[in-house]
């Protein structure tokens, strides 16, 4: 009896008289298909014609050499079936599958490349990031909205009210109707245009362009908004009145004009009385809405005094009113007008809002005074000159800074001289180095 496996491996191929093949026992199974038999299996054909047996000598054998035919071998084929492992079976998968890929990829190349398709770079393509180039005009109006988000909205809460009402507003409120409105994103673009100009001195006169540019397109793009308001656009305008008497104060300050102070505040001053005159039309659409915190100006009774030297002054204004010539509703204006900028002072010296205190003024005060101002009515232009002590007081908010000397000074000038006690102490808060409220 054979004693292990390899010895009748062995035994078996001699046995059959198949020659010996190198092959891995791991990886290959050796299977019979026939029974051994006595029969010449490797004989020549010409044996095999004649049905007889070869002896199987080479080069020829016995039976060719004797009858002088020329012999011949036939190449037989293994018996043995070759059964691939698992492992290599699926790799052997694999390589097939790759290949048929392979090939069906080049054979669609060939295909494209003849139609004038780069296959090979479309492949490629896929791999890169698609590069994308922004305009300049793009470029330009991201730097101004990322100045708006670090540095112009900052400004405008120190101005309004610094709450977390206000924050809101012009941090997130604001920016989302400006996506809406093209006119309220105009607008914004030209106050973080102008902001520039007033806090960063280099590349003026680029900025400056760019902020008139942008408040052209603003102006141009609302006009036919403001003919007809609704609900959906009372917001976007809302913003946009409050945005347009901002711009106005700084663009004066810094743009060359034919307008005297006067005119130009008797101008802003109008655009903050058009502000209460929407938020007056939309009233009950804002009620409903962040923006409700912006409409406020009611007048309030405030506890604290003003200084006697200021007293003194306005007492001078009031007393004015009885030898003043004019009629029964110019002196009710008259008084009028001296109370609110009563009221202004208090609101300045309770620490309230400057938006408050800049806008209580001419938004509540009777058109006759404007109109008296606009005449160069004495006592009109002595109770205007108090007002624009306010703005002075304000002056360490960017968007008011130089306001109230200018105007107490070109008053100074256009006031009859017997007119200039009435103003003496304003004259006298401009001159003084007070510290900015």
């Amino acid at each position: 009896m054979l004693g292990s496996t390899t010895q009748l491996r062995v035994y078996l191929l001699k046995r059959l008289r198949v020659p010996s093949l190198h092959l891995s026992h791991s990886s290959m199974q050796v299977v019979s298909q026939r029974r051994p038999h006595t029969k010449s299996r490797y004989g020549c054909l010409q044996c095999k014609k004649k049905r007889t047996k070869c002896d199987e000598k080479k080069p020829s054998c016995g039976r060719c050499s004797r009858t002088g035919v020329k012999c011949s071998f036939i190449t037989q084929t293994c018996s043995l079936v070759v059964i691939t492992a698992p492992h290599l079976q699926f790799a052997q998968t694999r390589n097939t599958v790759d290949a048929t890929a392979t090939s069906r990829i080049a054979i669609e190349a060939k295909i494209h490349k003849k139609k004038g398709f780069d296959h090979e770079a479309s492949i490629s393509s896929n791999n890169v990031p698609v590069e994308v180039n922004f305009t300049a005009a793009e470029r330009h109006c991201f730097r101004l909205m990322n100045h708006y988000v670090h540095f112009t909205y900052p400004s405008l809460i120190e101005l309004t009210h610094k709450s977390e009402d206000m924050a809101l507003i012009w941090r997130t409120v604001v920016p989302h109707l400006a996506v809406e409105h093209d006119f309220l994103l105009q607008g914004l673009l030209g106050l973080s245009s102008l902001h520039l100009v007033l806090s960063q001195p280099y590349r003026r006169r680029e900025n400056i362009a760019n902020s008139v540019q942008h408040y052209g397109n603003a102006i141009a793009l609302a006009r036919p908004h403001l003919s007809n308001v609704t609900e959906y656009e009372i917001n976007g305008i809302f913003v946009f009145s409050y945005i347009i008497a901002l711009y106005s104060f700084g663009i004066h300050r810094i743009f060359p004009s034919q307008l005297s102070p006067l005119a130009k505040l008797i101008e802003v001053m109008s655009l903050i009385r058009g502000i209460y005159s929407i938020a007056e039309l939309g009233s009950d659409w804002l009620d409903q809405t962040p923006l409700v915190s912006l409409k406020r100006y009611e007048l309030i009774n405030y506890l604290q005094n003003l200084s006697p030297e200021l007293e003194d002054s306005l007492a001078q204004l009031r007393q004015r009113t009885y030898t003043t010539i004019g009629t029964t509703a110019h002196t009710s204006a008259y008084r009028s007008a001296i109370s609110l900028v009563r009221e202004s002072f208090l609101v300045v010296l309770s620490g309230h809002s400057a938006q408050k205190a800049m806008a209580l003024f001419p938004i509540l005060v009777e058109s006759k005074l404007m109109i008296m101002v606009r005449l160069g009515e004495p006592l009109a232009l002595a109770i205007l000159a108090h007002y624009a002590v306010i703005l002075h007081w304000l002056r360490g908010h960017i968007w008011l800074e130089g306001w109230g000397e200018e105007i107490v000074h070109a008053i100074s000038q256009v006031l009859p001289s017997d007119w200039h006690v009435c103003i003496a102490w304003a004259l006298q808060e401009v001159a003084s180095s007070h510290p900015e409220r």
